[in-house]
C-alpha cells in the first residue's frame, strides 16, 4: 500500500510529461526533473514574497532583483519548463526569466508593446522548442551536461 501513491504520482507525472513537456521519462531524468521542480517551487514561493518589495515599479525586471528571483534565473535551463508553465498560466512577470535564461529578448523577433503579447510569443516559442534538447534539457532520455545556459 505504501508504494501505491508514489506509483500513481509517477504515472501522473508521465502523463503530464508527455502532454506538456514532450518526450519519454527515464528514471534518472524523472529524478532530475522532480529535483528541479522542487527547487523552482521553493524559490517561486520565496519570490512571491520578495516581489512585494517592488510593487511600485512598472519595470518587470525590477521584480527579479531579489535573491530568490536571481536564483530562479540562475537555475538556467533547468527552470525553463517551469517558467514557461507560469507564462502559460498568465503570469507575464515570468517573461523576464525566460528572456534571461534563453538570451532571447523577443522570441518572435518583434518587440511587443505589452507584456501580455510578449507572453503569447513565449508560449508559441515553447510549443516550437519544447522538444528541442537545446532548450528542454529533460528530453532525449538524458539531462544535458551543462543545464545552466
Amino acid at each position: 500500500m505504501k508504494y501505491v501513491l508514489p506509483m500513481m504520482f509517477l504515472v501522473l507525472l508521465s502523463l503530464v510529461w508527455s502532454s506538456v513537456l514532450g518526450g519519454d521519462l527515464e528514471p534518472s531524468t524523472t529524478s532530475k526533473y522532480l529535483e528541479a521542480q522542487r527547487e523552482f517551487m521553493e524559490l517561486k514561493r520565496k519570490w512571491e514574497q520578495e516581489k512585494e518589495n517592488f510593487w511600485f515599479s512598472s519595470r518587470t525586471t525590477d521584480y527579479w532583483k531579489g535573491p530568490a528571483g536571481q536564483n530562479i534565473i540562475g537555475m538556467g535551463k533547468r527552470a525553463l519548463p517551469f517558467v514557461m508553465e507560469e507564462i502559460s498560466r498568465g503570469d507575464f512577470l515570468f517573461n523576464v526569466p525566460a528572456q534571461k535564461i534563453t538570451n532571447i529578448s523577443a522570441p518572435s523577433g518583434i518587440e511587443r508593446e505589452s507584456e501580455q503579447k510578449l507572453s503569447l510569443d513565449w508560449i508559441e516559442w515553447w510549443k516550437e522548442n519544447k522538444d528541442n534538447p537545446e532548450w528542454n534539457i529533460y528530453i532525449n532520455n538524458k539531462v544535458n551536461a551543462n543545464p545552466h545556459r
